[in-house]
């Protein structure tokens, strides 16, 4: 991708070569930090430079960070080592252990009902289906390599039969996880097909969103066009809020300025929008989990 965008005939490619990635790693922290680069939330958790970095680029503002030192990695122990430890342990408790492991395994809950799910997913039942592919890395039987097999076919019944149900968007932001299972371009045949055959606007909205979060950087102008149709199509929905928001400027959030109209949904499933608390006092309460 680097040379098919010819990135490596810039003057400032494999600069920093020589630094160890702890130390890149600990610089990007220290600018997050500092304010001179924000993630991009809406831009898939990309990086990018705010206005106060460009000032350090052009060379009218100095930034000082404090020293970073990589840590130095720890040695293999060697196996005889490691043989001559596990000599002391008591091989009893270490045959007990490995036993229970094996019998838990053997008896997982994912494993006795998956045969279950799946005789009630041939007979029609989509919430079988989506069952299966949220839990498919659960169950041991299913090997990495095997999973594209398995889950495409429950994702084609998904997007066939069940576009308009409740529960879908769940399936199409599961579709999007898996894509190294199911192949980036197979699951955005499905999304679109879904785009384009659902009734609703939220299940229309949430196929295009999910598409382009496949796509990302590899195609932004694909991508910022499904993004420009559920801002301008579907701003109704929760996903149109979010095409909106990646489209926003700073000066869109000054003081002063009639806060933009969003489409959210309670822990619940009820949707609200903000226009149904015009003229009251709102509280807004950002958090997440790290």
């Amino acid at each position: 991708k680097i040379r098919a965008r010819g990135h490596d005939a810039l003057p400032t490619h494999g600069v920093g070569a020589d630094r160890p990635k702890p130390f890149w790693q600990g610089l990007v922290r220290q600018c997050v930090a500092a304010g001179l680069i924000e993630i991009d939330i809406q831009g898939f958790g990309a990086l990018k430079l705010t206005s106060d970095a460009r000032a350090v680029l052009k060379g009218e503002r100095t930034v000082e960070i404090r020293e970073i030192t990589a840590r130095e990695a720890k040695a293999k122990r060697p196996r005889k080592a490691i043989e001559a430890e596990a000599a002391g342990v008591d091989a009893t408790l270490l045959g007990a252990l490995k036993a229970a492991r094996r019998e838990l395994r053997a008896n997982s809950p994912i494993k006795r009902y998956w045969p279950r799910f799946e005789a009630m997913s041939k007979a029609g039942e989509g919430r079988a289906t989506l069952w299966l592919v949220e839990h498919i890395k659960e169950n041991r039987d299913v090997r990495s390599k095997d999973r594209g097999a398995v889950l495409t076919p429950l994702y084609q019944s998904i997007i066939d039969n069940h576009a308009d149900a409740e529960w879908f968007t769940g399936a199409v932001k599961s579709l999007a996880a898996n894509k190294k299972y199911v192949g980036a371009e197979a699951s955005i045949a499905m999304l679109e097909k879904a785009a384009k055959t659902a009734k609703s606007d939220n299940a229309k909205a949430a196929s295009l969103f999910f598409a382009a979060s496949i796509v990302g950087d590899s195609d932004p102008e694909r991508a910022q066009k499904w993004m420009d149709e559920i801002s301008e199509k579907y701003s109704n929905t929760v996903y149109g809020t979010a095409a909106r928001a990646s489209k926003a400027t700073p000066e869109d959030s000054e003081v002063g300025k009639v806060a933009p109209t969003f489409v959210g949904e309670t822990i619940d499933g009820f949707q609200f929008s903000l226009e149904d608390y015009r003229g009251k006092v709102v509280a807004l309460d950002f958090y997440g989990f790290w």
